[in-house]
């Protein structure tokens, strides 16, 4: 099994079952804090301007010219995107920000980590302007979109991830797909499926992938070994 998007801080078990993990980049502040942890070769680290930690609009030239220079290394451009959340940042800044960082990732031919809130339309218009390439792709983790919208991310060359937010408890030992989000998980493509477990603790992995199983009549081991497959593919790891 393999962690797709997950907030370490620390390096993981030497005896974890998990073979990998993506550790998103948030800002340079914690961009450089995760720099030691992929010193372990299961870590693989991105490099990010995330939407709820973004500098003021006069400062972002800036931080986008410091990005492009510790993307060196990098699997992925990410966590970036748009957000509706009171906490996230200003409109203009979140769009200057995220089209930045789609043009950094399509230059360096780099996957995209997306966050996408209530944004999902206007991400996807963003990529078409931009041009960014489907055979580079991305990943949108804690997918939460509609059923409609699964289709316009694949044709983007995005896999979908599920994090424990698609519980109905996301913190029950045994998680539960809520039901909204039935339909929706059935209709990505099992190549395009992804798991993660953004900050609830790596060992919630096994719970996910349970979860995704019995929503979707799937053997564990193939959840498990599919999306391990998926996450390698996606970021250039096989």
């Amino acid at each position: 099994m393999f962690d797709a998007h997950a907030h370490l801080s620390a390096q993981p078990p030497a005896d974890h079952p998990c073979s990998g993990w993506i550790l998103p980049g948030l800002d340079a502040a914690q961009d450089a804090a995760n720099a030691p942890l992929a010193s372990d070769p299961r870590v693989h680290r991105a490099v990010g301007l995330h939407p709820w930690f973004l500098p003021a609009l006069d400062a972002l030239p800036a931080a986008l010219d410091a990005l492009e220079i510790r993307a060196a290394g990098a699997v992925a451009i990410g966590e970036t995107g748009l957000d509706t959340l009171s906490r996230a940042g200003p409109p203009d800044v979140q769009a200057a920000a995220f089209r930045a960082q789609v043009a950094l990732a399509a230059h360096r031919g780099c996957p995209l980590i997306l966050h996408v809130v209530g944004r999902h339309g206007a991400c996807l218009e963003v990529l078409r302007e931009v041009g960014f390439p489907e055979e580079v792709g991305g990943m949108v983790h804690d997918f939460g979109g509609s059923a409609e919208v699964v289709a316009e991310w694949i044709a983007a060359g995005f896999m979908l991830s599920i994090s424990p937010r698609s519980f109905v408890d996301r913190d029950a030992a045994a998680g539960v797909i809520r039901p909204d989000r039935i339909a929706m998980l059935a209709r990505i493509p099992r190549d395009m499926l992804l798991v993660e477990t953004d900050e609830f603790g790596i060992d919630r992995l096994p719970v996910v992938i349970d979860a995704v199983s019995r929503a979707l009549d799937w053997p564990v081991p193939d959840v498990a070994a599919q999306t391990a497959r998926n996450a390698r593919r996606l970021f250039r790891l096989v």
